[in-house]
């Protein structure tokens, strides 16, 4: 999962990056600067790539039993969700994609104005990108359930706690946030063609910063941080006592489960901290 996910975010940058390219080198948002950019890169690549990054979330959580009262049928349900979201989105995506480049609007703009297909991209995009914040936010709770509910938890220093919460609550935060500024600009787009067909609001900083840049960017470097491998470097984690440390290095583990890898820390912590006194 780790594997797929680091090859969508190339591939997603690459295709991004053409776009842009072609975008800078002709002036000018044409049919097919904004196919790259925006129906493939943003409506299929991205919504793709970060849902797989929210299944690879819950297949982590789904691991972690610590004092966790959700029923196993959530850790199916949720991202069976997300999976026709990205269907839904996929498929609206291509047929844009299609009447667009087959159709017989002179540019863009003119497409964006008068396309029904593009309306309906909008709102099926803006549920789907809503759809994804929410259920980002349910496994944000999921996964600070296990780790409060982690027996030995509330004994961890408190330096430690607040990195441990920290790695693993921060990136979920962020994305979710991003998720649903995506969704809001896209609604906010929608009211505007049915309010407003003359005008555009899909141009201007503020579309770019709101829609485009935040929403790929944040996501991007979060699920990056935290597929790294950091929680298998304990040293990593302040708090965390020298004994213990040498402890690890000297038996090297596996945690791929960072849950049962932070549960192994505070024990095997406890353990040295009572020996060494």
């Amino acid at each position: 999962m780790k594997r797929l996910l680091h090859i969508m975010l190339w591939i997603t940058m690459i295709v991004q990056g053409v776009g842009y390219a072609d975008m800078v080198g002709t002036n000018v948002s044409n049919k097919l600067n904004y196919t790259l950019l925006d129906i493939v890169g943003r409506g299929i690549l991205e919504f793709t790539t970060f849902v797989i990054g929210t299944i690879h979330w819950f297949n982590v959580t789904s691991k972690a039993r610590a004092g966790a009262s959700e029923k196993q049928v959530m850790f199916t349900l949720l991202p069976l969700i997300l999976v026709f979201a990205t269907v839904a989105v996929t498929v609206c995506s291509i047929f844009e994609a299609v009447v667009l480049l087959g159709g017989k609007s002179e540019d863009v703009h003119a497409f964006r104005s008068t396309s029904r297909i593009h309306r309906i991209t909008l709102v099926v995009e803006s549920s789907g990108w809503g759809i994804h914040a929410i259920v980002v936010s349910i496994c944000g709770g999921m996964v600070y359930k296990r780790i409060a509910s982690l027996p030995t938890f509330s004994q961890v220093r408190s330096r430690a706690k607040r990195n441990i919460i920290t790695k693993m609550i921060i990136p979920i935060f962020f994305c979710a946030l991003s998720y649903a500024l995506r969704s809001a600009w896209m609604a906010a787009d929608f009211a505007s063609r049915i309010l407003r067909p003359d005008s555009t609001f899909e141009s201007g900083l503020g579309w770019w910063i709101g829609n485009c840049w935040i929403p790929t960017i944040v996501p991007s470097m979060m699920l990056l941080y935290s597929i790294r491998k950091r929680d298998r470097e304990p040293g990593m984690i302040d708090g965390v006592s020298e004994t213990l440390l040498q402890r690890i290095n000297a038996e090297p583990r596996d945690y791929d489960d960072p849950f049962e890898s932070f549960h192994t820390l505070i024990i095997e912590d406890e353990n040295a901290t009572i020996s060494s006194s």
